[in-house]
């Protein structure tokens, strides 16, 4: 059964993680990186399959 693993923190060497959850992976993982902005938060969605990457204001 597949499952949908979502995780929120604060990484300083992100790339290594990255690397270590797509070990884990059986698809390409979902990348989403947030910005605070001064009106709200940005939040940029990049996907490894190819697909252009989104950027969602809320």
């Amino acid at each position: 059964m597949a499952r949908n693993i979502e995780i929120k923190v604060r990484a300083h060497h992100f790339d290594q993680l990255r690397y270590r959850a797509a070990a884990l992976a059986t698809e390409a993982p979902l990348v989403f990186l947030f910005y605070d902005v001064p009106t709200g938060r940005l939040k940029l969605r990049q996907f490894d399959d190819g697909t252009p990457s989104e950027l969602i204001f809320y």
